[in-house]
């Protein structure tokens, strides 16, 4: 994807980014599970049931920290144990997706925004050494 709204720097900016993630996430154990791929709140339908998702064209195995990240801390005590490592390095995975997503529809104004927005969060993490 050519991504022309996104200039070079930042180009190389987010593929330095992807290759430490991958790195980071190789190396931490993970166990396998079936999740949503897509996990949000705009995904999730409450009812007097409960909680009923939707969505399914990212369900997959993977991490069960990928479908969880969003959640806040004391939410995520409801899933324990935990993998932290895995949960922060998926977030900022997460944050990634969401950016290069956002870039390639820059024409939209609020794609725009958020595109720049999780770049931004990514460079602020990068520069205070939380991401390598």
């Amino acid at each position: 994807m050519a991504l022309p709204a996104l200039a070079h720097d930042d180009r190389e900016f987010l593929l330095s980014i992807y290759s430490s993630l991958r790195i980071a996430l190789d190396r931490l154990p993970v166990r396998l599970v079936p999740i949503l791929g897509d996990a949000h709140l705009g995904n999730v339908f409450i009812t007097s049931d409960g909680a009923l998702w939707n969505d399914f064209e990212d369900a997959c195995l993977g991490p069960r920290e990928w479908d969880i990240g969003f959640l806040s801390a004391p939410e995520l005590t409801a899933f324990e144990p935990l993998n932290r490592d895995a949960l922060v390095e998926l977030g900022y995975l997460r944050s990634l997706c969401v950016s290069v997503w956002c870039w390639a529809l820059a024409d939209i104004p609020e794609k725009r925004d958020a595109a720049e927005d999780h770049l931004g969060y990514l460079r602020e993490r990068a520069s205070s050494g939380r991401l390598a």
